[in-house]
């Protein structure tokens, strides 16, 4: 007689698979028995956990993935009866929270996009940013908040003055406004022209008009101040102060110089209408003082 030995799915038997009765009536061999499938260390991933330490046969195993990561792959997997799991490990991979935008006229500091990131905005010079300055990639793949706008500040309508006329086309940064007196009135204390700083206000001070021409007669020339253009260089950027020289030579076009006092006048003056190359020449002498002084 013989003896037939098997075991049930997810085991494997270890021993004689089959035993014969001898003369002797006792059984060939010893009795096999039945051992539990295993299938090995499934592995954990990088940034994640598992949950479940059994590794045999019907056994489930769990993975999560730790805060601002995804899981790439089976959540779950289970030991096969053939020895194997029915999926391999995940992977765990950090959270994107894709391209956040850089404003116009602005710019970001961080090119990282991913899980804690932060990204830090700022505006160009004579732009104010609206909105956040530092935005953070969150563990559900969006931003903390959306980019920022900039926009370029504006220092408001400086008024109009009694008897002055008030010569301006914007009021935003690094334009410039021009007064003029009424006819047979003289600029007398202030500045004649002003232009919009980074802080939001005019340069210079609000002029007066006055019957009597030889007051302040300094303030009265509509030529730049060369103290007042240094001060903008620094204030702004040289660029700009090339871009206000450029604006000034427009403003000038048509304007006339006496050759006594060289005091700019309307046209209706019996004075020397300025050549352009004239006026560009001066603008040159100007940017060079710029740079000059700049340099000490």
């Amino acid at each position: 007689m013989t003896a037939i030995y098997t075991c049930t799915i997810g085991y494997n038997l270890i021993g004689d698979r089959s035993r014969v009765c001898l003369e002797t009536e006792m059984w060939s061999g010893s009795t096999p028995f039945c051992e539990v499938i295993r299938c090995g260390d499934p592995g954990v991933p990088v940034d994640g956990l598992r949950y479940g330490m059994a590794e045999t046969y019907n056994s489930v195993v769990s993975y999560i993935c730790d805060i601002g990561y995804d899981l790439m792959g089976e959540h779950t997997i289970t030991c096969q009866a053939d020895g194997t799991w029915s999926n391999s490990a995940p992977n765990c991979q950090i959270v994107n929270c894709g391209n956040p935008g850089s404003p116009t006229n602005g710019e970001r500091s961080v090119e990282s996009e991913t899980y804690g990131s932060i990204v830090q905005y700022k505006c160009n010079t004579g732009y104010d940013i609206m909105g956040s300055q530092n935005v953070t990639c969150l563990s559900n793949g969006t931003w903390s908040d959306s980019a920022p706008n900039c926009q370029i500040v504006d220092c408001m309508h400086p008024g109009s003055p009694d008897g002055i006329t008030v010569e301006l086309d914007k009021t935003t940064y690094g334009e410039i406004v021009t007064y003029r007196c009424s006819s047979g009135y003289f600029i007398s204390s202030g500045n004649n022209w002003r232009i919009c700083m980074v802080n939001g206000s005019w340069s210079g001070v609000e002029p007066k008009c006055s019957t009597d021409k030889n007051v302040n007669s300094t303030q009265s020339n509509n030529e730049p101040n060369l103290t007042m253009i240094v001060i903008l260089s620094v204030t702004l950027n040289v660029g700009l102060v090339s871009a206000v020289l450029v604006m000034l030579l427009y403003r000038y076009r048509g304007r006339c110089v006496c050759k006594s006092e060289r005091e700019i006048q309307e046209q209706t003056r019996e004075c020397n209408v300025i050549e352009e190359n004239a006026v560009y020449e001066r603008s040159q002498e100007v940017m060079l003082h710029v740079y000059d002084v700049i340099q000490k």
